[in-house]
């Protein structure tokens, strides 16, 4: 917390005073007088010891004299402690030590299965399912655009007379509705998927799924949404339009047959088209997403030049063959014109023109446009390249889940194969049912990026019951420590251990990290997003009403009842401020972790929000 109020501080138990990456105090709150008092800057009266101490470190008036109180301070605390801290270690005798060590190793050796890769993607499945319903403007947004290009379109080659003079429309008719499924689907993704990302790789360094599982599930939810936005568009263009509705013989019936493998050619089409569009959300930094938007047009231009109707593939550059031949839209247009043309029987002329002659049938056609290329061909090639794209897209997923990592740091879930998974599921515990006492310790923790100090050999501890509070100002290195002794994305010298051992994967469940930066699926309802955290963080063996009965004690305890079932919304929209922040803090406490890590659990919130969510954690 960077400077609680005088009520909300007198709730800790500990505090550690950081100031340019150094320890300035670490002790009691009690001992924080006794301290400023020796180095002869006394306590003014009435006046919160926090205050005192922040203004001993920054007084914008007196950058010098700031400057010069920090590091006498800074000094006389590392002349107190030339270790660096007093070490919880010499609290707990060589009996208890020996307790706890043996404590942790028998939780390794009992510890039971917990949620497998297929549980995770059926559970992920559901939430996305019920988020992509409720993004009513999103699937508005989508249905109507594919109603009124589908009709606009549908107008303009209304039911075409197909004859020899024809023959160039009703093909620009069919390369333009592939072309145009083609687009709206990995445009959308690129557009959508990377403010949703932040919220995904959050979760997953948090270890309540793997990014894979993620990455499945959304997948495999493609399937029905774009069944069903490709079934619009196709039976609006298909009908208006009466692709194959003058063939010999042919009648109404037999049009609504001849129907859906022209939707089926679309459906594939988009949805392998996807694969652009996940590569591209994926490669883009979260903090330009603009760029994913940009990298889907690089991708699908050429797909447009190379399709097959603008320009003579045979006359293309040999050293351009490669596009031609990885072009998704140019198989696609192969595969559409095999559908409208193979066994059509005869194509008449029109009048006297009989550019194809006057017995000419929809063969010819084809074999004009496409040459003689068989159909199967083209579906494998459209797969592999499919297969190919989202294969590099769970590469630069996986590189942009990997945090860099500490010797003792803890593996990223979303970076371990489904081996690695089992072996900490079978590691895992049994969250509710067991919860350790752990002595948390870091000692002489640096941090040292370009050249540029953050953390400075760093040395403290936190005891279990207690509540330890990291005050400093801002850019002291609070969030950063955090980071360090949680094990999380940096890189850092010094050592972290856990009652005296480092990081083993059946901590995982035992230490919950609340980030400064609330980020949520805003689709979900709170009781939701309690929900799926639930069934992706607790243990396999907890039953359906164990994990509902503990959401229901969590939502009580944190106030959040009168909104459990309201959506969380953007910020600005939904839930407010305080609730926001009292909902991150009800996901991480449902699995009742032994250690608890909080930044910055008050910003945003007026003082009387701010001691109510301090007076929590200590009855926590």
């Amino acid at each position: 917390i960077p400077r609680p109020a005088a009520e909300t501080y007198r709730l800790f138990d500990k505090v550690c005073f950081l100031v340019g990456g150094q320890v300035g105090y670490f002790g009691t709150l009690p001992g924080v007088v006794d301290f400023v008092n020796e180095l002869k800057y006394p306590l003014p009266m009435h006046c919160c010891p926090a205050d005192h101490v922040l203004r001993l470190f920054v007084n914008p008036d007196d950058p010098e004299g700031s400057q010069r109180r920090r590091t006498e301070i800074v000094q006389a605390f590392a002349a107190k402690n030339p270790q660096g801290n007093i070490s919880a270690v010499q609290d707990l005798t060589e009996a208890q030590a020996k307790e706890r060590a043996e404590e942790m190793a028998k939780a390794d050796r009992d510890a039971a299965t917990s949620r497998n890769f297929l549980v995770q993607v059926i559970t992920l499945c559901v939430r996305e399912a019920i988020m992509r319903a409720r993004s009513v403007k999103v699937f508005r947004t989508r249905l109507i655009q594919h109603i009124v290009f589908g009709v606009w379109f549908g107008l303009t080659y209304l039911r075409v007379e197909i004859n020899q003079g024809s023959i160039t429309t009703v093909t620009a008719a069919l390369f333009f509705c592939m072309m145009i499924t083609l687009f709206m689907g990995p445009m959308g993704v690129a557009q959508t998927l990377p403010e949703q990302l932040k919220v995904y790789l959050r979760e997953t360094r948090a270890g309540s799924y793997m990014i894979t599982s993620m990455y499945a599930a959304k997948t495999l939810l493609d399937i029905p949404f774009e069944a069903f936005f490709t079934f619009i568009w196709a039976a609006i263009t298909y009908f208006m339009i009466g692709f194959r509705g003058d063939r010999v013989g042919t009648n109404f019936g037999d049009e609504v047959l001849d129907f859906f493998p022209f939707w089926g050619c679309l459906f594939l089409l988009s949805y392998l088209a996807f694969a652009f569009g996940y590569f591209a959300a994926f490669t883009a930094p979260i903090s330009a997403p603009e760029i994913g938007f940009l990298l889907t047009l690089f991708m699908m231009i050429p797909q447009m030049i190379f399709g097959g109707f603008f320009i003579n593939l045979d006359v293309v550059p040999k050293w351009l063959h490669w596009i031609r031949d990885i072009a998704l839209l140019r198989h696609g247009f192969t595969i559409m014109n095999i559908i409208q043309w193979d066994n059509y029987g005869s194509v008449p002329c029109d009048g006297d023109y009989c550019p194809f002659g006057a017995d000419a049938t929809g063969k010819d056609i084809r074999e004009n446009y496409v040459g003689t290329d068989e159909m199967w061909v083209s579906l494998v090639v459209m797969v592999a390249i499919s297969i190919v794209f989202r294969l590099l897209a769970l590469w630069r997923l996986l590189k942009k889940a990997k945090p860099s990592v500490f010797d003792s740091a803890a593996p990223d879930a979303g970076t371990m194969t489904l081996a690695e998974q089992d072996e900490k599921d079978e590691a895992s515990e049994k969250s509710i049912q067991k919860r350790q006492q752990i002595l948390l310790e870091w000692k002489q923790v640096s941090f040292v990026p370009q050249g540029r100090a953050v953390l400075d050999s760093i040395t403290g501890s936190a005891k279990p019951g207690r509540l330890l509070v990291v005050m400093g100002p801002s850019g002291c290195g609070k969030t950063c420590l955090l980071n360090a002794i949680t094990s999380r994305n940096v890189n850092i010298s010094g050592t972290v251990s856990y009652n005296g051992k480092p990081w083993q994967e059946s901590l995982a469940s035992q230490v919950a990290y609340m980030h400064q930066e609330d980020m949520f699926l805003p689709d979900l309802t709170v009781r939701e997003h309690l929900s799926f955290t639930a069934q992706l963080k607790m243990h396999s063996s907890i039953t359906a009403a164990e994990r509902n009965a503990r959401i229901d004690t969590v939502i009580t305890k944190l106030g959040l009842t009168n909104c459990q079932n309201t959506c969380i919304g953007m910020i600005g929209a939904g839930i407010s401020g305080g609730e926001r922040k009292r909902c991150s803090l009800a996901a991480e406490i449902l699995s009742d972790p032994a250690i608890l890590i909080v930044d910055e659990p008050t910003s945003g919130l007026d003082s009387a929000m701010a001691e109510s969510v301090v007076r929590l954690l200590d009855d926590l």
